[in-house]
């Protein structure tokens, strides 16, 4: 099979392509030649080079945090066919899980306070259960001493 030059058309629709390519790139003829010597069949894989350029650009641009790959340089981009890249859907955005942490906090702050207001629950109980827990006890026993001064009776 005889090599067919390029017309100039397909010659200015990759230099589009190459202009347009947010990476690392040499010149025109250099990637050109790259692209004939690497795609056999370069005349079918020409017109889908900018719109899988367009593709990934809109793709990186709607990360939302997801990692990104950096842009390959080029050479490297037309020697790995990535226009045939199929890019991930982007992921469902995660809910804030400030809501289910502050729930969380609340339901444990009640069941803390449950046990230490609990009539049959002693002050070494609650030393005990501080410890394991790391509860700030001498806030618990600040607040105690008013709600429960009977928790204290033979304590100093």
């Amino acid at each position: 099979m005889t090599f067919v030059p390029p017309t100039i058309k397909e010659m200015a629709e990759f230099d589009e392509a190459r202009r347009f390519y947010p990476g690392v790139k040499r010149g025109n003829d250099r990637e050109f030649k790259n692209f004939c010597k690497k795609n056999k069949d370069w005349r079918e894989a020409l017109p889908l080079l900018l719109p899988a350029i367009t593709k990934q650009i809109v793709w990186r641009e709607k990360a939302n945090g997801e990692f990104r790959p950096p842009w390959k340089n080029f050479q490297t981009w037309i020697n790995q066919g990535c226009w045939e890249d199929e890019l991930p859907a982007p992921r469902k955005p995660i809910e804030p899980m400030q809501g289910v942490y502050e729930e969380t906090q609340k339901e444990q702050k009640k069941g803390n306070l449950e046990f230490i207001m609990h009539p049959e629950t002693t002050w070494e109980m609650i030393e005990a259960q501080a410890e394991k827990w790391h509860w700030d006890l001498e806030y618990i026993r600040k607040y105690l001493e008013k709600k429960r001064p009977e928790l204290f009776e033979g304590i100093k």
